[in-house]
């Protein structure tokens, strides 16, 4: 079950848009990361603006890939499986 677990997990795809729509970073089942930017957002966005829309992006997808790997968990392992984890290392 855990083979299949990290073969789910490193074939998972996401997109995460910035909120101003000017980044987009998407993850592809290969595992291949990309941040693409909207045309002339290096013309129209100060330094500030910029790093914070991609700051956004991969704060996103951090958070995305850790809920699309515990929805994994769980449909593997079942429901109480990191109930179960967390109890056992207290």
């Amino acid at each position: 079950m855990r083979d299949r677990y990290e073969r789910a997990l490193d074939e998972l795809s996401l997109t995460v848009r910035s909120p101003g729509r000017w980044a987009t970073l998407r993850r592809s089942r290969t595992g291949a990361v990309t941040v693409e930017l909207k045309r002339d957002t290096l013309r129209q966005l100060d330094e500030q603006r910029l790093a914070a829309e991609l700051q956004v992006v991969l704060n996103g997808a951090y958070r995305a890939y850790r809920e699309q790997g515990r929805k994994l968990r769980q449909q593997i392992f079942g429901p109480d499986y990191d109930d179960i984890q967390n109890a056992s290392s207290v």
